[in-house]
């Protein structure tokens, strides 16, 4: 795509930019209901085209603005990942599941010891350039780390979101790998079904929705693009109503973070 060169093509892609990150909101904001898989291919077509596809830079530098996101933060439990072998995989994640916040989720094969093996419960929000964003490792599995830029491109590219194609390329081939070690949805629907992954686990009480770790990753992406400022501005302003129980909850201070842990077993 050719650089941004005329005033009304810097307002017509900044009204798409506009019109887009609404659309983002619907797909991935649902009210008391699971986000749906067929929205979150949707949604990873809208990442790719301002964020892997170069369109929001062309903008930016059109318009002379600086744009930043706030991500989730999540250096210090993937520099753990070094001292504990024994996990071969971690998600960020940082969504809500049945309105609980999800994040820092990983596998280990050795015994639960009281609390988490990695700092999960230090990872906190913090401003990054869309640069960093894209860049930031976000999913790991058995020795491999993969972007938030490999996440949209891999969803967009391979599982539906613009394109469905079943070749692999080896950098492909690890991350579908990664994508289909734990799944995550609603309960099985019997005790013969099969998820298609090594690990499911049920996040979602009343859906019948099966998403991958890339799915969950798009969300998130999702999520932190909607609240992208130029110059410190938000472009979308975002009104969130709390409910009565969740008031009396903070302020009783019973709202604090949670951690579940599970325990994977299998007969010999």
């Amino acid at each position: 795509m050719a650089l941004l060169n005329k005033e009304e093509e810097v307002r017509e892609v900044y009204r798409q930019l506009e019109s887009d990150l609404a659309t983002l909101f619907k797909l991935v904001f649902s009210f008391r209901k699971p986000v749906t898989e067929g929205d979150i291919r949707i949604a990873s077509v809208i990442l790719r085209k301002w964020l892997t596809d170069g369109l929001l830079g062309k903008l930016c530098n059109a318009a002379g603005v600086k744009a930043t996101v706030q991500v989730l933060d999540n250096s210090i439990p993937l520099a753990a990942l070094a001292e504990h072998p024994a996990i071969n995989y971690f998600l960020t994640a940082g969504v809500r599941f049945n309105g609980v916040p999800i994040c820092g989720i990983y596998n280990s094969g050795d015994p639960f010891a009281g609390g988490p093996q990695i700092p999960v419960d230090q990872m906190h929000e913090r401003e990054m350039r869309i640069s960093e964003f894209l860049a930031q490792k976000r999913l790991y599995f058995d020795g491999s780390l993969f972007s938030c830029a490999d996440i949209i491109k891999f969803t967009a590219n391979k599982l539906g979101g613009a394109h469905f194609d079943m070749q692999r390329t080896p950098n492909y081939e690890k991350i579908d790998q990664a994508s289909n070690y734990m799944k995550y949805g609603g309960p099985l629907p019997s005790a013969e079904w099969d998820p298609g992954s090594e690990i499911y686990m049920v996040l979602e009480p009343t859906s019948n929705e099966v998403l991958s770790g890339l799915h969950i990753e798009i969300v998130a992406a999702a999520t932190t693009f909607i609240q992208i400022k130029f110059d410190g501005i938000p472009i979308m302003k975002l009104a969130t109503k709390v409910s009565l129980r969740t008031r009396a909850r903070r302020l009783l201070g019973l709202d604090r973070a949670r951690f579940r842990f599970f325990q994977n077993s299998k007969p010999d």
